[in-house]
């Protein structure tokens, strides 16, 4: 009998245990972290422990990190493994990175259809490694003293398998740029993978460059004062010498506000909320320069996308002005691309942004294109992919296209007829049942002895 009183009250502390974590995580979840107090705190920690978990059995014991499981069902190719007869050109080439185990990755560049790699860098992965452990560190600081509200630190990768190098680009005689994705540095490393440079501010998304090689990409103002009172996460436009020099740094709060639109676009409308990192405006994750003049742009003028917002615009630097913007057809889009002299087309994720969840329609993901002169969208390419986020799209020599379908680790080339000619996938390095998770990897022609970005 004492024995079955003994187990009862026993079950009766773990109950309110139980109970009391509970009560305390939902209370500390309706708070932010610096309004908390300790047994909120410790209740939202133990909160993470199953997910945690999950996480490291799922990389451990089921999937590695960044790998993707493929349906060996589905008319899928390995890259380099193409019949001879395939419509694909013998002169398209992918750049592209790979973890390889361990300690060591590599980016490749490689001819899609035969296979033949004409060149290959090592990626510094201590060096990232030793990077994003300082910036973790950092971001910890500033969050725990309070001077910046937001938890950005699980956005810092904390291990090398995690470690991508995001869409790598060639530049001066074969050397290389590319980031880390989510958060961290720009790095230029040389042809034989000699670090040149890093960026000073931390950087995120994409990689373009403009006519002279410089280089234009998403980067956070940690300093911004609207931002940190309202506690929200601050995007801004990066624009980068070919050295490394930083040309202007344009937070989007401060862009918006100047325009006159911050209130009406931005301040009015809902938010997305993570609970990992808080409020998302924006979510930037494409600038693009445009190359030419237009009836509708200007050479030197760049266009962002804007996940959160559904937003498309056109900036222009000179002015400090927003020229054009739209918001929708396109949900949660990313990847722009400018097609001619008065068209651009999106990579659209097709997902709906509300308060703290994305909702994803039964439709696939597509490319929608914008026609200025008849003020007019469409959409092409909307059966073969979905990918609820990332996602990109290149055009190719001859009209044809290629899109990387990020979410499943596939690529799809499309003649200029729009038909799909080719799907294939990158294999993890330890089991080719895996793609490797796709880091928007460039497109490249090889044309007169030169690579020729698409």
């Amino acid at each position: 009998m004492d024995r079955i009183i003994r187990i009862l009250r026993v079950l009766l502390l773990l109950i309110l245990f139980f109970i009391g974590i509970s009560y305390f995580s939902i209370k500390g979840f309706e708070k932010q972290y610096h309004n908390r107090n300790i047994l909120e705190k410790t209740a939202v920690k133990a909160n993470e422990l199953p997910r945690l978990m999950k996480s490291w059995y799922i990389s451990t014991f089921v999937r590695p990190e960044q790998a993707i499981e493929i349906d060996k069902r589905e008319d899928l190719r390995q890259i380099g493994k193409f019949s001879d007869n395939s419509k694909v050109s013998d002169s398209l080439f992918f750049l592209f990175y790979k973890y390889l185990g361990d300690k060591s990755g590599k980016v490749y560049l490689q001819n899609i259809k035969n296979g033949e790699i004409k060149y290959s860098w090592d990626i510094p992965m201590e060096l990232i490694m030793n990077d994003l452990i300082n910036i973790d560190n950092e971001i910890q600081n500033k969050f725990y003293n309070g001077s910046f509200p937001l938890n950005f630190t699980k956005k810092v990768k904390k291990n090398y398998a995690s470690i991508d190098a995001t869409q790598p680009t060639i530049v001066d005689d074969f050397s290389l740029l590319f980031n880390c994705g989510s958060l961290g540095y720009l790095y230029k490393i040389d042809k034989n993978s000699n670090l040149v440079w890093k960026s000073d501010r931390l950087v995120h998304h994409s990689i373009e460059l403009d006519d002279d090689g410089n280089i234009w990409t998403c980067s956070l103002d940690f300093e911004n004062e609207s931002a940190n009172y309202f506690k929200y996460r601050e995007d801004a436009i990066l624009h980068l010498s070919r050295d490394g020099k930083e040309l202007k740094f344009i937070p989007l709060t401060e862009m918006f506000k100047k325009s006159g639109l911050f209130k009406s676009l931005i301040g009015s409308s809902p938010n997305y909320d993570n609970d990992k990192y808080g409020l998302d405006p924006y979510h930037l994750n494409n600038v693009l320069p445009a190359k030419s003049n237009s009836k509708y742009w200007k050479k030197g003028d760049v266009f962002l996308s804007l996940r959160t917002q559904s937003m498309v615009l056109n900036y222009r630097p000179e002015t400090d002005s927003i020229i054009w913007y739209k918001q929708g057809p396109w949900f949660g889009q990313h990847d722009i691309n400018i097609e001619n002299d008065s068209l651009i087309s999106v990579f659209n994720n097709n997902v709906w942004f509300f308060g703290e969840s994305f909702y994803e329609p039964e439709s696939t993901s597509n490319i929608m294109y914008y026609d200025f002169t008849l003020n007019k969208s469409y959409t092409a390419y909307d059966k073969d992919f979905k990918s609820p986020y990332e996602g990109r799209q290149t055009r190719i020599e001859g009209g044809g296209l290629l899109v990387e379908e990020t979410g499943k680790g596939r690529y799809y080339i499309y003649d200029e007829n729009k038909n799909l000619i080719e799907k294939f996938y990158i294999p993890y390095f330890s089991n080719e049942d895996w793609a490797m998770q796709p880091n928007w990897g460039n497109v490249y022609l090889f044309k007169e002895e030169k690579f020729i970005l698409q």
